[in-house]
């Protein structure tokens, strides 16, 4: 498919790694380097527009990273829940736990 290999984390441009310094999407680069740079373990991170999932997952990434803490992702549109969902269990798969309430 030349997507982003499945549970492998990192940044990539046609299915190429692509190291941190480079910025693909500046508006969505800057904003991952900012949550990195402040949340810490035991932090609540809230996406309140999840989409597709890809900050939500980012947000998962960081917190684990930092030693655990908790994201709370919604979305005024169902689609999008599922699709978060979805993206989130196939990135996630035997890691971590992926719930969610209505």
């Amino acid at each position: 498919e030349g997507g982003e290999p499945v549970n492998e984390r990192g940044r990539y441009r046609d299915g190429v790694r692509v190291a941190d310094t480079v910025l693909l999407h500046p508006h969505t680069d800057i904003a991952h380097r900012y949550w990195r740079s402040i949340l810490q373990k035991d932090d609540l991170a809230i996406d309140a527009t999840c989409g597709n999932g890809h900050d939500t997952l980012e947000l998962v990434t960081i917190l684990s990273r930092a030693g655990g803490g908790r994201v709370l992702a919604c979305d005024i549109q169902e689609t999008a829940i599922t699709s978060a969902k979805e993206r989130l269990q196939t990135q996630l798969e035997g890691l971590m736990e992926v719930t969610s309430r209505q």
